[in-house]
């Protein structure tokens, strides 16, 4: 069952709609920097607990055998 109203038509204006556009907006420019800040902020933490693990088993590799390990296979300066 369709109800029909008389008189005025619903629906959006077009300003209507470009105000909401511009909100959106403004809020988009303001959230795409923060985002991307916490992004980067979140892998160079990563990075720094990767070279800390590497430093930690160099170090554990070090003791064992007294001599660094270059890339896991062959043998440096020993």
């Amino acid at each position: 069952m369709l109800i029909k109203f008389k008189g005025k038509s619903t629906g959006f204006t077009l300003i209507e709609l470009m105000i909401v556009g511009v909100i959106i907006g403004v809020l988009a420019s303001l959230a795409i920097p923060r985002f991307m800040k916490a992004t980067t902020k979140s892998k160079q933490t990563e990075a720094k607990m990767i070279l800390k693990q590497i430093y930690v088993m160099q170090r554990a590799f070090k003791m064992e055998n007294d001599y660094y390990c270059c890339n896991g296979q062959t043998m440096c300066g020993g």
